[in-house]
């Protein structure tokens, strides 16, 4: 009773993910990669591939080693970006945490992934001083902005390059990225996802008939998720970087500046969550700017009422509404809306790539159709682990590779495999 998408397999290479974004970065040259929405500034592909490699060889230099753990404590930016992709770059794995974390939460954080090292905006250098004294082991922290103690992250950009080529090739099992989830219960866990996972990801994302124009350059996306959340790391800014799309990022939400930059920079793409979907149904503001550009607003991390979906289409007529379901343990995307089957309310159907069933929560055998039971998943973009969590990991993904994802649907077909509650998987900071 599994059900298999019906989309065909997309073919996942043998790179890293710093390897598959940098070589597809070189077909893009000097189109604008990053724009940072406060400041203005641009970032072209050919200075994001010079500074991926600039940041590698720069903590190379200061002592990072290939697979040590890279901490990354920011809100959105073009330079977290860099700093991500050029930590992978020279082989070493980040664990992105929330920027509105305390420092007792961040000190449990960098005590948990073992980082030992810390990337931060110059405004939260106090919960880093607070949180990194009781932790010996952190050896460097670079900063955005002068710190007194801190290197500046503008000497990493300003590294000559000598110690790296060109990012490392690192075993597509090997873990890329450290994002923390609570899963079903418990306090947060570090989520293994591999180089495989994040670039299969793209991929089955970027599949033609989901989101992203299939044309390189043809889409404008609004970087407002934030980056340490799989939803914004992945939708945004990985698929963004890979497939040439230029990247509006924003530190904060704050609805009058994403309405400017919507208008001002001509934004194609808006990933969201249902509260901001709701602004643009209902507020009075939205009706003061262009927004004709937007063709696509793909709205995740909670559910949507089909009423609002179609509340926003019928105000903003150029554009669809599309949800998605996926979790932080599955990269995340396992469902998504294709462009040309729009059903409001509805999470789509099944990415390349994977496969799903509904099971019986006490039996764990699969039921038939019209029964409710717990979803469960299996495909390249399920995580490799919990880190340093072998009990969690076994209690969460069986031998034969099915995830369980705790939340509860109901069987119905091939189309759709499941009807899914996400009212109840915000614990796994699902999309």
């Amino acid at each position: 009773m599994a059900i298999k998408s019906a989309f065909p397999d997309v073919f996942i290479p043998d790179e890293s993910l710093a390897e598959f974004v940098f070589d597809k970065a070189r077909d893009y040259g000097d189109r604008t990669a990053l724009v940072n929405g406060t400041t203005e500034e641009i970032v072209t592909y050919s200075q994001f591939r010079q500074y991926v490699i600039a940041i590698g060889s720069g903590l190379l230099r200061h002592g990072v080693k290939q697979g040590d753990i890279v901490a990354m404590y920011s809100t959105n930016s073009p330079e977290f970006a860099m700093m991500f992709f050029g930590a992978l770059a020279m082989g070493a794995t980040v664990t992105m945490v929330n920027p509105l974390y305390t420092a007792d939460e961040l000190e449990r954080q960098l005590n948990d992934s073992t980082a030992s090292f810390i990337f931060t905006n110059g405004e939260l250098s106090h919960n880093v001083r607070k949180a990194v004294k009781q932790i010996p082991t952190m050896k460097a922290i670079f900063s955005l902005g002068l710190c007194e103690g801190f290197i500046a992250f503008q000497s990493l950009c300003e590294d000559d390059g000598s110690l790296l080529d060109a990012p490392r090739h690192m075993p597509s099992s090997s873990v890329a990225v450290l994002p923390y989830s609570s899963g079903t219960t418990g306090l947060s866990k570090g989520v293994m996802l591999t180089h495989r996972n994040l670039v299969g990801n793209i991929l089955q994302y970027s599949y033609n008939q989901f989101v992203v124009d299939p044309k390189p350059h043809a889409d404008v996306m609004l970087g407002l998720l934030p980056f340490f959340h799989s939803f914004g790391m992945t939708a945004t800014m990985c698929v963004g970087m890979a497939l040439g799309v230029k990247v509006v990022t924003m530190a904060k939400y704050e609805p009058q500046r994403m309405l400017y930059l919507v208008e001002k920079y001509k934004i194609t793409i808006l990933q969201a969550v249902p509260p901001i979907v709701l602004f643009l149904a209902k507020s009075e503001s939205v009706s003061k700017y262009n927004l004709s550009s937007l063709r696509v607003i793909q709205s995740g991390a909670a559910p949507l009422g089909s009423d609002t979906e179609q509340e926003v289409m019928k105000r903003l007529p150029t554009c669809v509404v599309i949800q998605g379901y996926g979790l932080t343990e599955t990269s995340p995307a396992c469902f998504m809306a294709p462009k040309n089957l729009i059903k409001p309310g509805s999470i789509g159907v099944l990415c390349p790539n994977t496969e799903a069933k509904i099971v019986d929560p006490e039996t764990r055998s699969t039921v038939g159709p019209g029964i409710e039971g717990e979803v469960c998943l299996r495909g390249s973009q399920i995580m490799k682990g919990y880190f340093n969590n072998t009990v969690a990991t076994a209690a969460s993904i069986d031998t034969d590779g099915w995830f369980s994802t705790g939340c509860p649907g109901r069987a119905r077909g091939i189309a759709c495999c499941a009807s899914v509650n996400r009212g109840r998987c915000c614990d796994r900071s699902s999309t």
